[in-house]
C-alpha cells in the first residue's frame, strides 16, 4: 500500500479529471481525489437560488458562489496547520438565532481577528481573508440579515467585489491561498437563473425550487432545463462559455459526470453553447456515475432516461450525427443493482459505443453511498 507521502508525489503527476458538477455531493470525493491526482478539474455551476446565496444573488446581482466556495475548501490542501485553521473559519456559519446587530458584531470582530482560528492562519492569508470581508462590511446592503450566513461566501463575495466583479481572480486568490490541489472554474460567471419546465408545460425558474431541499419535492416528470436572463420572465438564453474554459474540456484526461442533483448540479452545466461540442472533441474517456440514492429531480426518471437526457444535452450545439460514443463511453453501475437497466437496453448503448462498467463501488462503511475510495480508483483507471 502506498504511504502518504509517496501517494501525494505520484499526485502531483495525475491525470486531470474533469468533473461537471455543483452541489455538495462532489465534496467528498473531491476531498478523496486529491489524493491521487492534484490535476482535477471542477466546473461548477453558478445558479444556485437557495439560502445565503439566494441573498447574494438579489442584493449584489451576481452569480451564485456558494458552491465554489464549497469546492474550494474540499480541495484545500489538509496536510498544512494554517490552510486547516483558515478552512475551518470559512466554513463556519453565523448563527439562525441571534439579531443583526448580535451578528454583525460577529463579523466585526472576524475582520478585527479576534478568532481563535487566526493564531495558526499566516499572516498574508489573514490580511487578505480580512480585506475581504472588511470590504463586504462596507459595501453590506441595511437589509442584507447575517442570519445563517456563509462567512466563506461572504468572504469570496468582497473579493468579486474588489476584482471589480470578476469571479476568475478572486478563485486564483484562494486557490493560492489555500495550495488548492486541483482547479475550480465556473461554468458561468455572469447571473443566470436555471429555469425547468415540467410535463403539464409550467415553468419554474429558482434552481432552489426544484431541488427538494428548500421546497418540496417535485411531482411531475422534468421536460427539459434552461437558463434565462430574467427570473420573473423566463426566456431559454445559451451563453457561451470562455475559451480557457474550452481548452480545459478538451485536454482533460477524464470527463465525467458524476452523482448530484441530476438537472440543477449536472445537466446545468452542459447548458451553455459550446460545452457539448468541447467535450465531443476532447481525445478521452467520458464516464456516467449515477446517483444510489433517490434524486428528487429525476422523478419518474429510469436510468436509460437519464442516461438519454444526459445524451440530449450534451449534443445540443453540437455537429449534426456526431456519433454518441464521442460524447459519452460508459456508465459505472455497481454490481448489487445489475437489475437496473435491461438487456436490450444495454446493448442498445452498447451499439452506440457506450459500455455499462459493473463493479463494487459500496463498502460496508459508505453504504448506502460510493465509497470515495473504490470510485477515485475506478476514475483514475479510467483516465488516459
Amino acid at each position: 500500500m502506498l504511504t502518504e507521502t509517496a501517494l501525494n508525489t505520484n499526485a502531483e503527476l495525475g491525470p486531470a479529471i474533469l468533473f461537471f458538477s455543483g452541489g455538495s455531493a462532489l465534496a467528498k470525493l473531491s476531498k478523496t481525489i486529491k489524493r491521487h491526482t492534484y490535476n482535477s478539474i471542477h466546473l461548477v455551476t453558478t445558479f444556485d437560488s437557495g439560502g445565503c446565496s439566494a441573498q447574494l444573488r438579489k442584493h449584489f446581482n451576481m452569480p451564485a458562489i456558494g458552491d465554489i466556495r464549497n469546492r474550494l475548501l474540499a480541495l484545500a490542501n489538509d496536510h498544512d496547520a494554517a490552510t486547516i485553521s483558515a478552512v475551518r473559519l470559512l466554513s463556519l456559519r453565523f448563527p439562525c438565532d441571534q439579531s443583526q446587530i448580535q451578528l454583525k458584531q460577529k463579523l466585526l470582530a472576524i475582520i478585527n481577528r479576534q478568532m481563535p482560528h487566526f493564531q495558526k492562519i499566516a499572516p498574508h492569508s489573514q490580511n487578505i481573508i480580512c480585506s475581504y470581508l472588511k470590504h463586504f462590511y462596507s459595501v453590506m446592503p441595511d437589509d442584507f440579515s447575517l442570519k445563517c450566513a456563509s462567512i466563506g461566501n461572504l468572504c469570496l463575495t468582497g473579493g468579486y467585489l474588489l476584482a471589480n466583479r470578476q469571479l476568475q481572480p478572486v478563485i486564483n486568490e484562494f486557490t493560492q491561498l489555500f495550495d488548492i490541489k486541483g482547479k475550480v472554474i465556473p461554468i458561468i460567471d455572469d447571473l443566470y437563473h436555471l429555469v425547468a419546465e415540467f410535463s403539464d408545460g409550467q415553468l419554474i425558474a429558482g434552481q432552489h425550487n426544484i431541488t427538494g431541499k428548500e421546497v418540496d419535492p417535485i411531482k411531475q416528470k422534468i421536460c427539459q432545463v434552461f437558463l434565462s436572463a430574467s427570473e420573473t420572465e423566463p426566456y431559454p438564453i445559451t451563453p457561451a462559455i470562455k475559451p480557457h474554459l474550452t481548452d480545459s474540456i478538451t485536454n482533460a484526461d477524464l470527463i465525467c459526470y458524476p452523482p448530484g442533483s441530476f438537472y440543477s448540479s449536472i445537466l446545468a452545466n452542459l447548458l451553455p453553447q459550446g460545452v457539448g461540442q468541447s467535450i465531443a472533441n476532447a481525445q478521452c474517456n467520458k464516464v456516467y456515475i449515477p446517483n444510489l440514492g433517490t434524486d428528487p429531480e429525476q422523478y419518474a426518471m429510469s436510468l436509460m432516461d437519464s442516461i438519454q437526457a444526459l445524451l440530449n444535452y450534451l449534443k445540443r450545439g453540437c455537429q449534426f450525427n456526431l456519433p454518441p460514443q464521442q460524447l459519452l463511453n460508459y456508465v459505472v453501475i455497481d454490481e448489487t443493482l445489475g437489475d437496473c437497466i435491461s438487456f436490450n437496453d444495454e446493448a442498445l448503448l452498447a451499439s452506440n459505443g457506450i459500455n455499462i462498467i459493473r463493479t463494487s463501488l459500496v463498502s460496508a462503511k459508505s453504504a448506502p453511498y460510493y465509497d470515495n475510495q473504490k470510485l477515485s480508483e475506478l476514475l483514475v483507471s479510467l483516465a488516459k
